[in-house]
C-alpha cells in the first residue's frame, strides 16, 4: 500500500550512514507490526531476498502467529513465500496466521483464500508423512504442526492427517494424532485414531495417543468400544492402565470443561475396577481448589 512504501521509498534519499539505520528501523517495525499490509509487505521484501537479516526474518515469522486481524490478502502474500522457499519454521508459524484470520472471519472455512492457504500446508505434510528419512520426517512433523494450529480444518487437512496416520514413522503418526485437536471429531481421522487404538499390535505409547485423541470427541459409543476393548488380554497393562485412571480423573474431575453429565455418563463406560499398581503407567491428573468465603468467590 502508498501509505507504507512511501516512508520505505524516502529512506533512499538519506545519506548512506542514515539510510542504513534508518532502512534497519523501518523493516524493524514492519516485521514486527503484524497487520495484512505489513505482512503482505514484508513478505514481497522476503520473496525478493530483500532482506537477508536473520533477525528480522526471525521476528516477521513470529509475528505471524500473532497477526491482528489478517485478510485475504495477508494469506495470498505468505502462501506465494511458501509456495517459493518454503522452511520448517515459516510452515509452523503459518499455521498459526491461518488461525488468527479464523478468528476474525469464524466463516474461513468456505472462504477460498483459506482453503487455498490450508492446501499448501496439508501438502508439504502429505509429501513427506509417508518417508522415514529424517529431513522428511522432520519436514512432515512441521507440516502437522502447522495444521494443528488452525481453527478450522478443511476436508484436504483432514484427508492429510488421515494419511500421516498410515505413515511409517511412529513420530509422524503421534503429530497427526496430535493434529486434529482443534477439529477433535473430524470423522476421518477420528476412525484412523480408533482404528489404531483397537489394534492390539500397535505400539503402546501410540495407542494412548490414539486414545487421548478419541477421549476429546467421547460418547456413550465409542466408550463402549473402547471398554470391550480393554477386556482383551495383553501382554503388557501400560494402555490398560493409562486408560482406565485417565477415565476414572474425567469422571473425577471439577474442571468446567469437562464437568458435564453426558461426557462423565460416558467415561465412567470406561471405568475399571482393577488393574495393576504401577505409577509409570497412570494418566496424572492434578487439580486444587481455592475458596475464599468472605469474598464468596473460588477457582479450582
Amino acid at each position: 500500500p502508498r501509505s507504507t512504501l512511501f516512508p520505505y521509498t524516502t529512506l533512499f534519499r538519506s545519506d548512506a550512514a542514515a539510510k542504513k539505520k534508518l532502512t534497519k528501523l523501518f523493516l524493524s517495525a514492519v516485521a514486527s507490526a503484524g497487520s495484512s499490509d505489513s505482512i503482505t509487505f514484508f513478505a514481497d521484501l522476503y520473496n525478493d531476498n530483500s532482506v537477508v537479516d536473520d533477525r528480522l526474518q526471525r521476528i516477521y515469522r513470529l509475528s505471524l502467529a500473532f497477526a491482528i486481524r489478517p485478510r485475504d490478502n495477508a494469506l495470498a502474500a505468505v502462501q506465494k513465500l511458501l509456495d517459493a522457499a518454503p522452511s520448517n519454521r515459516l510452515v509452523v508459524t503459518a499455521g498459526g496466521l491461518a488461525h488468527q484470520f479464523c478468528h476474525a472471519n469464524p466463516e474461513c472455512e468456505s472462504n477460498v483464500a483459506y482453503r487455498n492457504f490450508v492446501g499448501v500446508l496439508a501438502s508439504y505434510a502429505s509429501k513427506n508423512c509417508l518417508s522415514s528419512d529424517p529431513k522428511q520426517v522432520t519436514d512432515a512433523i512441521a507440516g502437522l504442526q502447522a495444521l494443528g494450529n488452525l481453527h478450522e480444518l478443511t476436508p484436504i487437512g483432514e484427508k492429510t492427517v488421515s494419511e500421516c496416520l498410515l505413515g511409517i514413522s511412529n513420530r509422524i503418526r503421534v503429530n497427526a494424532l496430535q493434529a486434529f485437536r482443534n477439529n477433535p471429531c473430524a470423522q476421518g481421522p477420528l476412525q484412523e485414531a480408533s482404528n489404531i487404538f483397537h489394534d492390539l499390535k500397535q505400539p503402546a505409547h501410540i495407542r494412548i495417543h490414539a486414545y487421548l485423541a478419541l477421549s476429546k470427541c467421547m460418547c456413550n459409543e465409542k466408550a463402549g468400544k473402547i471398554a470391550n476393548t480393554l477386556k482383551n488380554p495383553e501382554e503388557v497393562d501400560q494402555v490398560k492402565n493409562f486408560v482406565c485412571t485417565h477415565a476414572q480423573n474425567a469422571v473425577d474431575t471439577v474442571s468446567a470443561g469437562r464437568n458435564k453429565p453426558k461426557l462423565k455418563e460416558a467415561f465412567d463406560k470406561i471405568k475399571c475396577t482393577t488393574y495393576r499398581s504401577d505409577v509409570r503407567r497412570y494418566s496424572a491428573n492434578l487439580e486444587s481448589s481455592k475458596y475464599e468465603s468472605t469474598q464468596n468467590l473460588g477457582h479450582s
